[in-house]
């Protein structure tokens, strides 16, 4: 956990392990780099927020060009290997954005793309709404292609691993929401349909929303008339309201919340 410094003094990564070497009398040492995605993650640990990875909504899988070409596919990307999507999750950010299966990601953000774990790994540094640019050769067209993609939230398979002191936005009439892809249990189907719409992740005892037919694991659509499928958009969707609210739910009627 020490501190690995420039000749500057300037913060450049974070040792994590030692790693000794059979016939070498000292051990070799790894750090984490502290670059612009390490700095985002400390910034908001700092902050006492809960760390958020981004989400592009698709199944990938490791491919390289030669296997490709044994099948009788010409690829005529350089790489020699790639990441490429077997799966695109319906309405999540990559089918929005036009993403395929069959399609060859190449690059995100000119950061090449060598296997699936390169993939996930680019996609989870930059966080929910952030804009990837992804460079992909599509196997229809033979050709490459750029798409941007504005991500979403990658999923937390257990509540308690959340490392948060200090939540994004105070509760509202004992209601708080997130992403739609916020919590694994939530998302729906095998293939993880993911909806226009904020989750409920929590709702507080004795209040407007704990005394009212709303649910943890209910997805809000409209407050009122104005869509909401973002934390952000919910806050704005909210403010200066003081009276009776209509909130309306996937899969069912929808909910009034009086302010008291």
């Amino acid at each position: 956990g020490g501190a690995v410094l420039n000749l500057q003094g300037e913060l450049i990564g974070i040792a994590t392990s030692l790693a000794a070497l059979e016939g070498y009398e000292k051990s070799v040492g790894y750090a984490v780099p502290v670059d612009e995605s390490g700095r985002r993650i400390i910034d908001t640990l700092t902050r006492g927020h809960e760390v958020e990875y981004g989400f592009l909504g698709v199944q990938p899988e490791d491919i390289r060009r030669e296997d490709l070409r044994r099948r009788g596919v010409d690829a005529t990307f350089a790489q020699i290997s790639a990441a490429r999507i077997a799966t695109v999750f319906a309405e999540s950010p990559a089918g929005q954005s036009g993403l395929e299966p069959g399609d060859v990601v190449l690059a995100v953000n000119d950061h090449p793309i060598f296997g699936q774990y390169d993939l996930m790994r680019h996609i989870a540094q930059l966080g929910p709404q952030a804009t990837a640019r992804l460079r992909i050769w599509r196997y229809k067209q033979r050709r490459e292609l750029n798409i941007r993609v504005e991500l979403g939230k990658w999923p937390v398979y257990e509540d308690e691993a959340i490392i948060a002191t200090i939540p994004r936005f105070p509760p509202w009439r004992g209601l708080t929401v997130d992403f739609p892809t916020a919590r694994s249990k939530y998302m729906q189907g095998p293939f993880h349909r993911q909806f226009h719409a904020v989750l409920v992740t929590r709702i507080a005892e004795q209040s407007p929303a704990g005394n009212s037919d709303l649910k943890e694991g209910d997805f809000i659509t409209h407050v009122d008339d104005k869509p909401v499928t973002t934390p952000t958009q919910f806050q704005r969707a909210i403010r200066g309201q003081s009276g009776e609210v209509t909130l309306a739910l996937v899969g069912r009627g929808p909910v009034v919340l009086p302010a008291k």
